[in-house]
């Protein structure tokens, strides 16, 4: 991530962390296809040409594909089209955040800076979901959390009877 970006990192990470709260699956979604297309450039460097063009579709910023072949790029676009058909209000969102973010100006950020953010507000986001539902166990002295998944899915059923 460049120096210039340095006051961005945690605005974006929070903005992330607060659309997660709003859509938590999609996110996920975008999470699962933002990791196929990792490559080792990016564990590398922090820069990926994948995600350049795998976000540029995201953003609805579309151009041909640089540096992958069209196999590839059509496989992204496909993937994007299919998370914008599951949710598309998710989407229009999350797009939005990135166009926010992922600006042609000097203290922009570029497509892989976005990446690294989204990564780091999962590694908050499931730091947060640790200590919390330790927290749970600690407060309901369950010592086995399956105990606590099937009391979850017990009530939901419960939940959705009465309804």
């Amino acid at each position: 991530m460049n120096i210039r970006n340095k006051f961005n990192f945690q605005n974006v990470i929070k903005n992330i962390y607060s659309f997660w709260i709003e859509y938590p699956e999609f996110f996920e979604d975008v999470l699962a296809v933002t990791k196929k297309y990792e490559d080792d450039r990016f564990k590398l460097s922090g820069y990926s040409l994948n995600y350049r063009n795998l976000y540029r579709i995201l953003s609805e910023r579309e151009r041909e594909p640089e540096y992958i072949s069209l196999e590839e790029y059509e496989r992204m676009q496909l993937d994007v089209y299919n998370l914008r058909i599951k949710d598309p209000e998710a989407f229009d969102k999350f797009s939005r955040l990135i166009r926010k973010y992922v600006v042609f100006e000097e203290h922009g950020l570029n497509y892989s800076d976005f990446v690294n953010c989204l990564y780091k507000a999962n590694e908050w986001i499931s730091q947060k979901s640790r200590s919390i539902t330790s927290k749970l166990l600690d407060a309901m002295k369950i010592n086995d959390i399956e105990l606590l998944e099937n009391a979850i899915i017990n009530f939901n059923s419960t939940k959705r009877e009465q309804s």
